[in-house]
């Protein structure tokens, strides 16, 4: 990925959820950053990057076994909802309110080692969450 700028959005957090095919939610996922990656000025272009990579270390077995249902089903992913009001306001008020910037596409790093997913997304703003839609 060409990067020209990288916007810390927020540090270490629980996910709000993350949906797996319709049925399946991960409540217990957490990531250790995420940020925006600016690809492309003119016209705009974004990746949201949300690390998860510290979750394999975890000694919460609820922590570890979303985070093994993620890796199992990770191109089964529908959706991720983050619920927190710091990473609402720096999203909205930084970079999706301005021009209608939008970004396109989500950069899941899931071990530092063997690599990360990225999808296609639409990203919308819901009461103070932020609900990346997987397309």
């Amino acid at each position: 990925m060409n990067v020209l700028d990288i916007i810390p959005i927020l540090g270490k957090s629980s996910l709000g959820h993350a949906k797996i095919h319709p049925q399946q939610t991960l409540s217990n996922l957490l990531f250790r950053r995420l940020y925006l990656s600016i690809r492309q000025h003119t016209p705009w272009k974004g990746t949201l990057v949300l690390d998860i990579s510290n979750n394999h270390n975890s000694k919460d077995p609820n922590i570890k076994s979303d985070f093994h249902s993620f890796l199992l089903s990770m191109g089964a992913l529908t959706e991720i909802v983050i619920n927190h009001k710091r990473a609402f306001v720096q999203l909205y008020a930084r970079w999706l309110s301005e021009l209608g910037r939008q970004p396109d596409r989500l950069r899941v790093i899931y071990d530092k080692e063997i690599g990360f997913i990225e999808y296609d997304i639409r990203v919308e703003m819901q009461k103070e969450s932020i609900v990346i839609q997987i397309l």
